[in-house]
């Protein structure tokens, strides 16, 4: 944004100052907001995220398991590594050399590869590079694995926010293998090392080890940071919230 002209910055803002409220999950993430935005931190309502109530709905996350199982019956007892990094602009993500030597590290295991929908060659070449450990799950969504998922390796994007509430989570690999690129454009928050719940990987060679090694990965402090707010209550106060705003 701010190598854009001043004219679409100020459209930007224009934007951004008609919310009265934003609905976030944490005071953390509210300052985010508040920072990105450029708006006053008051307008954060910590309410929780609405969509995040199903991630701790015993119910929903049966029903769920069971359609994951249903179309994917070889994921059924058994180890699931989901790899689900964030789009890269431009459609650039090109596999770094030594991912599929690192994602085959426990030979038992089942892999599945989600990428964006943009970028169907890579997913289908890192496929065909896995051989019979790979599951080919594209009628499944990404939020529909987690719930099977022991192992979820990504980078930069929020599904790990999600992936932590659920009660399978197991370990949280984060891959940043382009991170001095990635800093650069479009960037990350400046505090990353200090609240992410695991190392950062940046070689293959350390994510095959982390994934070897299968350390369970403590969620609480991460959780507290990112996710006081989402805990399974939010649709509630969110509608309590704004119900009684229209009617008084």
């Amino acid at each position: 944004t701010s190598r854009r002209p001043k004219s679409d910055r100020r459209r930007f803002q224009a934007v951004y100052n008609q919310f009265d409220d934003y609905v976030v999950g944490s005071s953390a993430m509210g300052q985010v907001f508040a920072n990105s935005y450029r708006v006053p931190f008051e307008r954060m309502q910590i309410l929780g995220y609405p969509r995040s109530d199903r991630l701790v709905n015993t119910t929903w996350l049966a029903k769920t398991r069971q359609r994951v199982y249903r179309l994917a019956p070889e994921l059924q007892d058994q180890r699931v590594i989901l790899y689900a990094p964030t789009y890269r602009d431009g459609v650039t993500f090109r596999p770094p050399e030594g991912l599929v030597t690192a994602l085959q590290q426990d030979p038992a295991a089942k892999v599945i590869v989600k990428l964006h929908p943009a970028l169907a060659d890579q997913t289908a070449r890192l496929q065909q590079e896995l051989g019979t450990q790979v599951v080919v799950a594209q009628h499944l969504s990404t939020t529909e694995l987690l719930t099977v998922t022991e192992t979820l390796i990504t980078d930069y994007s929020s599904v790990a926010f999600d992936y932590s509430l659920l009660s399978n989570a197991h370990s949280l690999l984060f891959y940043l293998f382009d991170l001095p690129a990635y800093t650069q454009d479009p960037g990350v928050q400046a505090d990353l090392f200090e609240w992410l719940p695991s190392p950062a990987l940046q070689t293959a060679a350390e994510l095959a080890a982390a994934i070897h090694a299968d350390t369970a990965t403590d969620f609480t402090k991460f959780n507290q940071h990112w996710n006081s707010a989402n805990d399974g209550q939010a649709t509630q106060r969110v509608i309590d919230r704004y119900v009684a705003l229209l009617t008084n």
